[in-house]
Order: structure tokens, then sequence, then C-alpha cells
């Protein structure tokens, strides 16, 4: 069972990741993205599949820790609720931005994530300290990609 439940959390998880592949520049996208002005400390585009692999696991690892526990489904109906919300806002994201080309959309996008993954970690770390911890990595990212969101929006 443990082991389902770790399959359930690694395929939520990476959810936004295959269904954004499809409308960002290496998946397909528009060379909309590629004619970009883009702000200083922007990442080489290969780092964006190595950081977002990473951050989908750690995030699985997050929920399997929650949907593992020996709480009630009720105590861990908010968890879950959090995070299906992350990734449906996330696989969004990847739709707005490159597919539609609404930057400020984007950018509120983000902002809505920041808050939801701030929410989860707490919820998250009810559960363990390791689960809370494992959204940490998330977070951050989502202050970069924040800052590289807006940053197009200012440049362009």
């Amino acid at each position: 069972m443990k082991a389902l439940k770790f399959i359930l959390a690694l395929i939520l998880s990476f959810i936004p990741g295959a269904i954004g592949m499809y409308w960002t520049p290496s998946g397909g996208g528009s060379a909309w993205y590629g004619a970009l002005v883009h702000p200083m400390f922007t990442p080489p585009s290969w780092f964006f599949g190595v950081i977002w692999t990473i951050l989908y696991f750690l995030l699985a690892l997050a929920f399997y820790l929650v949907i593992r526990s020996n709480k009630s489904s009720r105590d861990k109906l908010l968890s879950t609720e959090l995070f299906v919300t992350h990734i449906i806002l996330n696989a969004a994201w990847s739709y707005i931005f490159f597919g539609q080309h609404l930057i400020v959309l984007g950018a509120v996008i983000i902002v809505a994530l920041i808050l939801i993954a701030f929410m989860m970690r707490q919820e998250f770390s009810k559960f363990s300290k390791d689960s809370g911890f494992f959204v940490l990595p998330y977070i951050i990212w989502l202050f970069c990609a924040l800052y590289l969101n807006s940053g197009i929006y200012f440049l362009n």
C-alpha cells in the first residue's frame, strides 16, 4: 500500500510538468519566448528541466509523507486540497505564460502559487517536519520564477 501511495504522489506531482511541456519552448512552444529580453540571472534553458524535476520529486515526497500518515482522512483533506490547487495553478501557468503570452496573469498565478506553497508547507508540517521541509525549495524557486516572469514583463 505504501508503494502505491508513493506512485500516486509521484504521478500527481509530475502532472504540471507533463502538461507544461506542451507549452514550453523545449516542448514545442513558440519562438516568442526566445525573442523576449530576459532579466539578468536568467538560467540557461537546460536548467529549468533539471530544477523542475527535482522540485516535483521533492513535492511528491512531501505529499507522500502526508498521505501515508496515520492521521484521519479529515486531517489530510486541507493538505490534499492545497496540493491539488498547486497542481492546477502550476499547470495553468505554462499555458497562460507560454501558450497565451499573458505575462501579467502569469505573475498573478505565481503569487497565488507562493501563497498556496506557504500554506502547503504549514499544513504538511503538521504531518512531519520533513514534509514541510521538502516544500521549501519550491517556495524559493517560486520567488525566482516571479523575478523572471516580472523581469520579462518590465523588459518587454
